[in-house]
């Protein structure tokens, strides 16, 4: 069996990390991720507070999702992360993120 060995150029895998087309597929990875967690916490709701146990009541809301695109020492880095509370105990209790991911 023939053995093969592969060497990286790292001058060439910089400049294709610097891609417009990379960046962009980036976002749309965590844009992915970001959805799937939206859709897999669509039946959760936190519970209602009375602050200081008085009306108007608080909370019931769905958790929300977001992502975004960061530039790390020349490299694209996505992020899907909780945009509000309801979302962040969604994540705590049900490991949403994790389970977005695939």
């Amino acid at each position: 069996m023939a053995s093969t060995k592969v060497v990286w150029d790292d001058r060439n895998i910089a400049k294709l990390v610097k891609l417009p087309q990379v960046r962009e597929e980036v976002g749309n990875a965590a844009g992915r991720i970001a959805m799937n967690a939206y859709m897999l916490g669509a039946s959760f709701r936190t519970e209602l507070y009375h602050r200081d146990h008085k009306s108007p009541a608080v909370g019931n809301t769905q958790p929300s999702y977001l992502s975004d695109v960061r530039d790390m020492t020349h490299t694209p880095v996505g992020i899907a992360y909780t945009a509000n509370y309801a979302a962040m105990k969604d994540n705590a209790l049900n490991n949403t993120l994790l389970k977005a991911r695939g």
